[in-house]
């Protein structure tokens, strides 16, 4: 082999290497490109989800809130219902009373008149 044919060989290797080092810097631009538009793409997710999730935490609390006031509303009326029938039960256990008292004056009454 002569020198000008491995002078050649050599020329064509290193003419090999800049194509091979050429496509790769293309092929790590293009994965570089591709990387930073799915970066963009999941901070964009990540901030709808962040957005999502404080909306339904709000709803969650707003949701919590409306029942406990309603809940307590609900247990309001129970308490006065339940006062209002103690109430109703004392009454009667009064009238009760007057009644058999009554009953036992009308009966004595009636013994006194013979009847």
């Amino acid at each position: 082999m002569s020198e000008s044919n491995i002078n050649n060989m050599l020329q064509k290797i290193y003419e090999g290497q800049q194509e091979i080092n050429r496509k790769i810097e293309k092929l790590d631009t293009k994965v570089e490109v591709k990387y930073n538009e799915l970066n963009d793409k999941i901070e964009k997710l990540d901030t709808k989800l962040e957005e999502k999730y404080t909306k339904l935490n709000n709803s969650i609390i707003k949701i919590e809130v409306e029942h406990g006031e309603k809940l307590q509303a609900l247990f309001d009326a129970f308490n006065f219902n339940q006062e209002k029938n103690e109430k109703i039960k004392k009454e009667i256990k009064k009238a009760k009373k007057i009644l058999d008292r009554h009953d036992e004056r009308i009966y004595f009454l009636e013994r006194k008149m013979g009847t």
